[in-house]
């Protein structure tokens, strides 16, 4: 191997690993959705409707002993599923979620007995909290709020697109104070438009913003992979780089309607949305941070030259370019 390309690719290996790392799970290309269980209170049953994408695995539901289960016609689209059912059984006892560590969580929406115009309760279901008692008169906020926590550093964990954009402005920027004004603006675009998204004032197409989020991807990835400045005189910092602010809320307003459209479908109460909203956005700045602490330490332990540092950083450019490049053609053809 030449010994030009040695350091900087083991730089970037070590790297990869340490954000693989921080996964409990694979990656996937894009952050998980939650999945929406409605359930409403009749005299006689309870009538069940579970929404979820066409491409993710639902939890094994398990009601309460002595509940008859009457199976209802399915709904199917290309995007998503709606499954329905009447449990013949009053509301109360335990509900259980059967869910892996990668399925993602189950928000579960309860309406009583002459409550149709809103919701009783809501309670988010995961692999560390599976059980439900139809029967308690009100939620755990405190275990709800740590839900939607997860939720949101799971936002980041499983989803490459994301990991790579950090990954790449850290290269990009380099771990200084400008670096701390791109990563808060990017948090605060990204809670503008999920919330935005969220209460229905900004409503897209989820595979028009997907592939967008790609293509900030392959925008960030010819930044990196163009010329460095070595010189006065020579070329101009990265866009990017010189207006890391500016860039931050760009990214952040795109990949935020990542997650709004599948958190406006859950059509939640405000009260409950608030709460959601603020947990997310919590548990995404602590997994940022976390991702951004991961590549310091890597970079503390090779302590690249700066020839290396801009070797790596283009190959970087290289792998999140056509990373970014896949899941736009992949994305567009979803249209």
């Amino acid at each position: 191997m030449n010994p030009n390309l040695r350091t900087p690719l083991l730089a970037s290996a070590a790297l990869v690993a340490a954000l693989l790392a921080l996964s409990p799970a694979p990656a996937h290309a894009h952050p998980l959705s939650p999945i929406h269980l409605r359930i409403v209170e009749h005299d006689l049953h309870l009538e069940l409707t579970l929404t979820h994408d066409a491409d993710t695995v639902p939890p094994r539901l398990t009601p309460p002993p002595h509940c008859r289960i009457e199976p209802l016609a399915p709904s199917l689209s290309p995007t998503t599923h709606v499954a329905r059912a009447r449990w013949h059984c009053p509301l109360a006892g335990p509900l259980v979620a059967g869910a892996g560590p990668d399925t993602p969580p189950l928000v579960v929406e309860i309406v009583g007995r002459g409550d149709s115009h809103g919701t009783s309760r809501v309670a988010v279901l995961d692999a560390r909290h599976p059980v439900l008692d139809l029967g308690a008169p009100e939620d755990d906020a405190l275990t709800t709020f740590a839900s939607w926590l997860f939720i949101g550093a799971a936002h980041l964990a499983f989803g490459l697109d994301h990991l790579f954009l950090v990954i790449g402005l850290v290269l990009l920027i380099g771990l200084n104070r400008r670096l701390v004004f791109a990563l808060t603006a990017f948090t605060l675009g990204h809670s503008l438009s999920l919330a935005l998204g969220v209460h229905g004032l900004v409503a897209l197409p989820g595979p028009l913003v997907e592939s967008a989020v790609a293509l900030t991807l392959v925008a960030l990835a010819l930044e990196l992979a163009s010329p460095r400045p070595d010189a006065p005189g020579g070329p101009r910092p990265p866009l990017i780089a010189r207006l890391p602010w500016l860039t931050g809320v760009a990214l952040g307003l795109v990949h935020g309607l990542g997650f709004a459209g599948a958190l406006a479908e859950l059509t939640l109460p405000d009260a409950h949305a608030a709460l959601a909203l603020v947990a997310f956005n919590l548990g995404l700045e602590l997994a940022q941070l976390a991702v951004v602490l991961a590549c310091a330490l890597v970079l503390a332990l090779t302590r690249p030259r700066p020839l290396t540092m801009r070797r790596t950083s283009a190959l970087a450019g290289w792998i999140i370019g056509i990373a970014g490049a896949a899941w736009l053609i992949e994305r567009v053809t979803m249209t």
